[in-house]
């Protein structure tokens, strides 16, 4: 594992948050009558604490450490606890050997660190990193074409071959929750209200509800599966894919490295086969892609992640990992938009929108956030592209694509061709296109139509 950097704290920014009329009249309002337009950096940036200083807006140093066994013993556990000041807060439930652990304070934790390395039965011990929102609200430029990021990947045509898209697929979204029932202070969003939703699970307040009281993650579950051909609103790609909502960052966008690990193992034996990670870390988790690998070799699960707002040449974790398809931001001209982080690994890119023409899709009220009231919001960034590309996942493995390595195949060998020719760092394999994935038969042994079979 790689140095840790140690990063600032973003509060959310209520200010400059601007009104405008719908011409069009084409999107409904909000109770006050007036329609919001947002422009929103909508990554998710897990900034690792391990430093020896707080960051410049306060944040604490850790006093949590994930600690993975060799194996879940008695001698192992006691080798924890024989550390006199270290606790064990938690185990991950389908796999005992990774301990979270926690001590009084960053100086005993970094003595505690520090012992456990040296002890035989301990696999592994890395800081519970922590996550933040990073969002940046601007002006509004975009005014029509309001779904243009599906004309894009070639929806309605691919609407035409797969008219039930996503069909019976759940479709997990590891995010600050989804606003998808009435249930004490929260509600409902209309537009999601013919959207099929499973059980899912709040790793933040740890119950069953979990809601959204930030409004990234509803954001994220519209351009996935937001209620179609209902007369309202905005549509969704895989409209008829079910979602789990697994709440794994609070209403700050804050939560950490182990929430993020039990929440994509959760999702995974809860029937999940795509996990969209619309979030960021600056530094790698052994934790998070032990979880990866997990879901994906033991359970079959397609994870999508995005790779990063950073603009940078390297993308972010977890899309970096080799279990994960990578996906980069184009905008409405189809070009790489430049907050995208790009690098090799990267798989291939999605409308994500820029300033001057945002990602539309209905979420709870964010000018300030109030989880009984919602809005229709332009919102760009990676975060928006990566949902894009789980959501052509699950209309492939509607069609019978399932296996993920095929689902990886059909989505690069159909990207349609942007910047140098051929594969490149700044687009891979190029723009998602789903129309053309459906037409795509991958090479494997055999694979299934959702009307029979065929094989090779």
């Amino acid at each position: 594992m790689g140095d840790l950097e140690s990063g600032l704290t973003l509060s959310r920014n209520q200010s400059n948050c601007n009104s405008v009329s719908d011409p069009g009249g084409q999107i409904r309002q909000d109770r006050s009558g007036r329609l919001t337009y947002l422009l929103f950096f909508l990554i998710i940036v897990l900034t690792p604490v391990w430093s020896s200083q707080a960051g410049a807006t306060g944040a604490e140093e850790p006093t949590q450490l994930i600690v993975k066994l060799k194996a879940d013993s008695p001698e192992a556990r006691s080798q924890i606890l024989s550390n006199s000041d270290a606790k064990i807060v938690r185990s991950l439930d389908s796999d005992s050997r990774y301990k979270l652990i926690k001590a009084k304070s960053p100086e005993e934790l970094r003595v505690i660190k520090k012992k456990l390395q040296s002890e035989s039965e301990i696999e592994f011990v890395e800081p519970n990193v922590e996550a933040h929102a990073l969002y940046s609200p601007n002006d509004p430029y975009y005014r029509g074409g309001k779904q243009w990021n599906f004309e894009h990947v070639n929806a309605g045509k691919a609407w035409n071959i797969a008219s039930k898209p996503g069909r019976g697929v759940i479709v997990a979204l590891l995010d600050t929750g989804v606003a998808y029932e009435n249930y004490g202070i929260f509600r409902q969003i209309p537009d999601l209200s013919e959207t099929e939703f499973v059980p899912g699970y709040d790793f933040v307040n740890f119950d069953s509800h979990a809601n959204d009281d930030n409004g990234h993650g509803s954001h994220v579950a519209g351009i996935v599966a937001q209620s179609t051909n209902n007369a309202y609103g905005a549509a969704g790609l895989a409209f008829k894919a079910k979602v789990m909502p697994v709440k794994v960052l609070d209403e700050y966008g804050i939560g950490n490295a182990f929430s993020i690990a039990a929440g994509i193992r959760w999702a995974a034996d809860h029937g999940a086969k795509v996990i969209n990670l619309s979030l960021a870390t600056s530094g790698r988790s052994q934790t998070v892609e032990d979880a990866i690998s997990y879901a994906k070799n033991r359970k079959k699960v397609t994870i999508v992640a995005a790779s990063g707002n950073d603009g940078v040449d390297r993308i972010s974790y977890p899309a970096a990992y080799s279990s994960v398809i990578s996906v980069g931001a184009t905008n409405k001209k189809k070009v790489r938009a430049g907050y995208s982080q790009y690098g090799k690994g990267l798989d291939l890119v999605a409308p994500g929108g820029d300033r001057t023409a945002g990602i539309l899709q209905q979420t709870i009220a964010m000018d300030p956030v109030d989880t009984a009231r919602h809005s229709f919001y332009y919102m760009w960034g990676t975060s928006a592209a990566a949902p894009h590309v789980a959501a052509a996942a699950a209309i492939l493995i509607s069609k019978g694509v399932t296996e993920p390595s095929d689902i990886v195949q059909v989505l690069t060998k159909t990207a349609r061709d942007l910047g140098a020719s051929g594969y490149d760092t700044k687009y891979g394999y190029g723009l998602l296109d789903i129309q053309a994935a459906l037409k795509y038969r991958p090479m494997s042994t055999t694979w299934y139509f959702a009307q029979g079979r065929t094989a090779n």
